[in-house]
């Protein structure tokens, strides 16, 4: 998924692969390879830690985040069509489109139903284990004004039964606005 994605992009061939290597080695356990004092990066701007070039980051922001755990899955509902193109194999960017433009009327209910099928190859291999009608984690985004200065937050958070965590959060002070 994480190569298709990079595809779309336009950033080198070799970038999924560099990434889900680092990545691997950040995350995975101590022990041969692996510096026991390297810190995973939690945000797609800390890829530079894993030899990322700062233009195929700004690349790829717009569509990939670092979430903790790796069963989180793409909820067909919130994603940009980009995103899904690249989460189901042999899927156009242009039914994923329409599938964006169906889902702002009627949300789907489950990957699996008739009219959430119709959107998918046709192949019974399709693969659609790695999609979702939901999620977990969520961005929240606020914008404050007051006089000239404007305070922007964004935050990550994820939704455990009950209970809300906020994972990230960044806070822009600017003085203008964008």
């Amino acid at each position: 998924m994480l190569q298709r994605l990079c595809e779309q992009a336009g950033v080198p061939t070799d970038t999924a692969d560099r990434i889900a290597a680092a990545l691997a080695k950040a995350w995975g356990p101590p022990g041969p390879g692996r510096d026991d004092a390297s810190i995973p990066p939690q945000r797609v701007s800390q890829l530079a830690w894993l030899g990322i070039d700062a233009e195929t980051i700004a690349k790829l922001e717009p569509w990939v985040i670092v979430l903790p755990g790796a069963d989180a899955k793409v909820n067909i509902n919130t994603a940009p069509a980009e995103v899904i193109a690249a989460a189901v194999e042999g899927m156009s960017l242009g039914a994923a489109q329409r599938l964006v433009t169906e889902r702002q009327r009627t949300p789907l209910r489950d990957v699996a139903s008739p009219p959430a099928r119709g959107y998918f190859p046709a192949d019974p291999k399709t693969r659609l284990d790695g999609l979702s009608v939901s999620s977990r984690f969520f961005i929240v985004q606020g914008r404050l004004r007051l006089g000239e200065r404007v305070l922007e937050e964004r935050s990550l958070i994820e939704r455990r039964q009950l209970e809300v965590l906020v994972l990230q959060r960044e806070r822009l002070n600017l003085r203008d606005g964008p």
